[in-house]
């Protein structure tokens, strides 16, 4: 689960640059962005298979294109009362998808296209914050003196 959490960060990361890049009025190259994005979403993908051993899944991905293709094994061997991982996904896929146009638009970025990719970074920012918080709990979970303070 901290390599799903590292690697959601990186993800993040590349489109939290982007986005600042873009804010700044400067172009962000379309190609080299996707490209990142396939490299972010290849490590996530790695990392939630790993995950399905703490209890994650993914209950189906609700978009096409950069979605991870986090994978539930179909013998369902792992019960779905882990953790459901579909909306922080969901938050990278709509973010990733939103970002990707505004670098093919270029700066500077239409007001309906800007709004709507600002709320996606918001919920994307909510939704790692919720992976830190359920990996806290864990932590706890497994060691109550290591609480938060």
């Amino acid at each position: 689960m901290i390599r799903l959490r590292s690697s959601t960060r990186d993800w993040q990361d590349v489109l939290e640059t982007a986005w600042n890049t873009l804010e700044m009025g400067r172009p962000v190259d379309p190609e080299r962005l996707q490209e990142a994005c396939r490299d972010a979403r290849a490590a996530v993908n790695l990392a939630f298979d790993e995950g399905l051993y703490d209890g994650l899944w993914w209950s189906h991905p609700r978009h096409e294109g950069l979605a991870p293709e986090f994978r539930v094994p179909t013998d369902r061997r792992y019960p779905r009362s882990g953790w459901d991982i579909t909306d922080l996904g969901d938050a990278l896929t709509t973010a990733t998808q939103l970002l990707l146009r505004c670098a093919e638009a270029g700066p500077p970025i239409p007001p309906r296209l800007h709004t709507d990719t600002t709320r996606a970074l918001e919920e994307l920012r909510a939704a790692r914050e919720q992976l830190a918080a359920r990996i806290l709990d864990l932590i706890e979970a497994e060691d109550p003196t290591r609480a938060r303070h």
